[in-house]
């Protein structure tokens, strides 16, 4: 939830980037954490599994 509402917030977004972050790392079995300050902001990080292999993209 953000904490601002309204046109005087000093950044704006519609909230998908976390939602299709975050359904991203279901699908490739990544963790994601948050760090969030009041007055600060916040900081996501993502971390993936080591094991993922690499998508061949040669044809």
């Amino acid at each position: 939830m953000q904490e601002e509402r309204g046109y005087t917030r000093s950044y704006e977004g519609n909230g998908l980037g976390l939602s299709l972050t975050s359904e991203l790392c279901r699908l490739l079995q990544a963790e994601i954490s948050v760090d969030s300050a009041h007055g600060k902001g916040s900081t996501f990080t993502v971390t993936f599994n080591k094991s993922i292999k690499p998508v061949n993209t040669e044809s």
